[in-house]
């Protein structure tokens, strides 16, 4: 089952699992609502069941809009300068490599940033 950590960065992979996953089980639209808030902390839970959204329980667009609302830092607003690059190589120079595991996260850190950077 997906689960949302709380990281914001997070969140529309999140809802787009929890969606994909709700559409299969042919959940309506209050019954999506209903169920989202379980996949989260506790806090986190109460806090989305304290939204208007939530209580009106019928319009899942508004609901999945309200949160996505609550974290400004989304995915879609993430963003890349080349001083992050360079931030990430200074801070990688002195540290060895020592395992597939450790070149693999180097990687996935650079190229993100690297590829950001190309195509925007």
């Amino acid at each position: 089952a997906p689960y949302f950590n709380g990281q914001a960065f997070n969140l529309r992979s999140f809802l787009t699992d929890f969606e994909t996953l709700a559409d299969e089980a042919k959940l309506d639209a209050a019954q999506k609502i209903k169920y989202l808030p379980r996949y989260t902390s506790y806090r986190t839970q109460q806090y989305w069941e304290q939204q208007d959204e939530y209580t009106a329980g019928t319009d899942w667009d508004a609901f999945k809009a309200k949160i996505i609302s609550l974290y400004p830092l989304t995915y879609d607003s993430l963003s890349y300068e080349t001083e992050d690059l360079e931030a990430l190589v200074h801070r990688s120079k002195g540290i060895p490599i020592g395992s597939l595991e450790d070149y693999g996260r180097y990687h996935r850190n650079f190229s993100q940033i690297a590829t950001w950077l190309q195509t925007n």
